[in-house]
């Protein structure tokens, strides 16, 4: 009986002990910058929804049954883009949005590719 008591009042202790701590890492979570939160799954993030393309007439839009988008209005992503790898945030090229903005130095990759296996950061496979 003496051996149940002094196990219960030990697991309520460690209850009381962890608790706050664990409490506190919670709180904490809405201090981190937003890409290493995990509670952050998106931003300015559009619905789910299905893909549509849009055609210039209904003839054009029933005659395209297959996925290679007969459309003026789709453009393929994929090919050749420029370019550059920064450690964090803070290192990131500055302005590099602008239409004058230099990118003649950059690095070209494939896309449709992950970044990690075009020779960038750290590869985790």
């Amino acid at each position: 009986m003496i051996n149940g008591l002094k196990m219960k009042k030990i697991f309520i202790t460690s209850i009381l002990l962890v608790l706050p701590i664990v409490l506190t890492a919670q709180n904490n979570l809405g201090d981190l910058p937003d890409w290493e939160n995990p509670l952050v799954i998106g931003i300015n993030k559009e619905p789910a929804h299905l893909s549509f393309l849009h055609y210039p007439d209904q003839q054009s839009a029933l005659a395209d049954s297959s996925w290679e988008f007969h459309t003026p209005y789709y453009k393929s992503l994929d090919g050749q883009w420029k370019f550059k790898w920064s450690k964090n945030p803070a290192e990131r090229p500055k302005d590099f949005y602008r239409k004058d903005y230099d990118v003649t130095k950059w690095a070209n990759i494939r896309v449709p590719a992950s970044w990690q296996t075009e020779g960038f950061g750290t590869q985790y496979i």
